[in-house]
Order: structure tokens, then sequence, then C-alpha cells
């Protein structure tokens, strides 16, 4: 169920009518949302006739470089800004190493449920079934949406519920991408682009990470691992691994799913899936993350995967 925790979308319609060269964030490591949500904001603003920059500090995976405006990503933010929109971002760690200007207004629109609204104006709704339906509300407000923006949202929505297949789906999120395919997207296109385009190279990183499976009967949970040298020697990037961890929690028996990745020498990415009333928001939380009650996942500092699973396992 979706609880409303900020509501200031009045103020964010009147900043985005206002702005004249708004920047636009995703977060760290992005994922389908927060690219389809500010790639969205990214046309309708150039539409409006404004000079929009979408931001992030990491590199835009692969899967995602169809959608329109996906080379346009940037990562300094230009002086002249005079807004920042921040999309799908639980926290403000999530930003990277950016250092937001001050004196600029700042907006957050987001469905985490562990976001605190950090920024100026939020428009925050927990559990909603992914972020591109709070955009896609705000842009419905400004007027009817055009094909890139459609598909920018659509990609949004289809990923963050797992191809609909997540308990986040609902029948907004199922209304609301009829809305989207009725301008013209081909959801096949779609799901080419994200789930029927693997690389050789990935596979062979997959089949590391099923071989390392660990999956305890007793605790009901499944948990594995990937190190800088699998990526190395694979010839792979870190945003391959996404989705990986969904194969854990699909395991007939398993509650939770934990998958660790090693993105430094000495820091290691942790995310979390569950099933069912398991809230691994609060786990998250814990170690300083964040996410929904059955995704979750935070940064730790730490040199040993084994050290990393111990101390998960103590909060399990």
């Amino acid at each position: 169920m979706s609880v409303t925790l900020f509501d200031d979308r009045e103020e964010i319609l009147s900043l985005m009518s206002s702005c004249q060269r708004p920047g636009i964030f995703s977060h760290v490591n992005p994922d389908g949302d927060t690219i389809g949500c500010a790639l969205a904001l990214y046309h309708r603003f150039t539409a409006m006739g404004k000079d929009p920059v979408v931001l992030c500090e990491s590199s835009i995976p692969r899967e995602y470089a169809f959608l329109p405006g996906a080379r346009n990503y940037r990562k300094q933010i230009p002086a002249d800004v005079d807004a920042l929109f921040i999309v799908d971002t639980s926290t403000v760690d999530r930003f990277g190493n950016f250092e937001l200007p001050p004196g600029v207004p700042t907006v957050n629109i987001d469905h985490h449920i562990t976001n605190r609204g950090y920024a100026d104006y939020n428009y925050v709704i927990g559990e909603a079934p992914a972020t591109a339906t709070l955009i896609y509300e705000l842009l419905e407000k400004l007027g009817p949406l055009v094909f890139d923006e459609a598909l920018c949202l659509y990609t949004a929505l289809f990923t963050d519920t797992g191809g609909f297949r997540y308990a986040s789906s609902n029948v907004q999120s199922h209304l609301i991408a009829a809305k989207l395919l009725a301008k013209g997207i081909d959801p096949w296109q779609v799901t080419v682009e994200i789930y029927e385009s693997m690389t050789w190279e990935k596979v062979q990183l997959y089949k590391r990470c099923l071989d390392r499976v660990v999956f305890d009967r007793k605790k009901a949970i499944a948990w594995s691992y990937l190190t800088l040298s699998d990526l190395q020697e694979t010839g792979t990037v870190a945003s391959d691994t996404d989705g990986f961890i969904n194969s854990l929690r699909a395991i007939d028996g398993v509650e939770v799913a934990v998958f660790v990745r090693q993105d430094t020498a000495d820091s290691f990415k942790v995310s979390f899936r569950s099933k069912g009333n398991i809230d691994v928001s609060a786990i998250s939380e814990a170690f300083g993350g964040g996410g929904h009650r059955n995704a979750g996942g935070f940064q730790i500092q730490c040199t040993d995967v084994n050290r990393v699973m111990e101390q998960i396992c103590e909060k399990l």
C-alpha cells in the first residue's frame, strides 16, 4: 500500500514552469526508473523551451542506450542551473560526489518509503509502483505526453516493477502503462532492449554468480557475491550485475535474497530482495541505506566479503 510522505506538487509544478535551466539528477548506479524519469523530464522541459541538463555520476547502463536523450547525460553541474530535480533518489548520498550549488532550489521526487524529504520541495509517495507514476502525474498536469516522454516513462515503470511481476504492481501501474502504450510504444521492443540482449560476457559473469550461491534452508536466505576480479576477468561492468539478485529470490524456499558486489578494493554494494511481508528496507536503513519493503540496499566499507555477510546475518 502506498503512503503519501510529502506532497509539494503545486510548488513543484510552479517551479517547473518558471525555471529556465533545470538540472535533473539520476542516482549513482542508475536503474531504469531513475533514468526513464530523468529523461522524461528532460524532454518535457525541452518542449517547454527550457535548456535542461541530465546529470549522473555513473555511466548509463548499455541496455538503456536506446532511450531518446540517453547520450545527453553529463557529469558536471553547469554554473547557470536555476533548479535541481532529483528523481528516484532516497538519500542524499545517492547523488554521488556532486556538490549542489548553494541557493538553487531543489526538488525531490521519489517512491522509497525510507525517503526523509531532504529537498526544498518534496513529492514522495512511499511504495508507489515506481517514481515513474509520480512523474507521469506531474507531466499530465502540464499537458499530454508525447512519444519520447511515454517511452522513457514506460521503460521506467516496466523495469522497476520487474515487468509488472513485483508486489508493487497494482491497478495504477497497469492503467498508467496502458495510457503510455497508447502513445505508440512497442512493449516488445522495450522487453528486448532490457531483458533479451544479454552479452556473452554478462553470461559468463552470471555463471560465476550462480556458481557461488549459498542457500540456508533453515533461515530461508540465499546469497551470492561477485568481486572486482570477476568483472575484470569477464570484461564486464558493475551494471551488468543488474537483475542477478532476482534469480536468488526466485529459488523455492527463499524468503530473503542477498547479493554482494565489490565496487572498490575496500567497499561493497549490498542488495536485498524479499518476499511477502519481510521488510528489508529496515535492515538497509540500519546500514545507512534505504529502499522498499521488498527491495533495499546499502554501501559498506570492508575488504572481506565474508565479513560483510557476517554483519548482515547478525541483522537478519
